[in-house]
């Protein structure tokens, strides 16, 4: 079970994290290392989002991105890589340049790949990338609402991709 949290103090999330019995916090504001570690001492799993701007295009665009996804993932963070949207925290169904994440990947980082992910393109977005995993939540929706076959083909098209390469390994 994931809790979602964003820019709460540290206590109230720790409270959570006990009081619920989560395996895992996502952290998706502004959360330091250092905070990501005091959740991390609840002995649940911390996953960091990281926010990449839809500007960016590649690492030149924005050098500091690797320089926090190695941070966070050297503290023992799973990192989640997910567009920014100014004024929002997540959830936006937005996209950014899979190059970014892709060269990221050849670097040897490891993350979960979230935005913009639909049933129709979380296979593309897998073979380019190669991610550890992906996040999915709006790309799964119809008005608002989950629905089970845009979920059990989001599910197929992972696993169909995830199979193509492994077998290509």
């Amino acid at each position: 079970m994931v809790g979602l949290f964003a820019d709460q103090p540290l206590d109230e999330v720790n409270a959570v994290v006990a009081r619920c019995g989560l395996d895992a916090a996502q952290l998706c504001g502004r959360e330091s290392v250092e905070y990501a570690a005091g959740v991390a001492e609840t002995g649940c799993q911390v996953i960091k989002v990281i926010h990449v701007p839809a500007s960016v295009k590649g690492l030149d665009d924005a050098p500091e991105l690797a320089g926090q996804v190695w941070e966070y993932g050297e503290s023992g963070c799973l990192v989640t890589l997910d567009r920014l949207v100014e004024g929002l925290q997540g959830g936006t169904g937005q996209g950014f340049s899979l190059d970014v994440a892709a060269s990221l990947a050849r670097r040897g980082y490891s993350f979960l790949l979230a935005g913009g992910l639909t049933p129709a393109n979380v296979g593309r977005a897998i073979s380019i990338v190669r991610p550890w995993g992906v996040d999915v939540s709006s790309g799964v929706e119809t008005l608002g609402r989950k629905d089970r076959r845009k979920i059990q083909r989001f599910v197929e098209n992972a696993r169909h991709a995830d199979a193509a390469l492994s077998g290509a390994a």
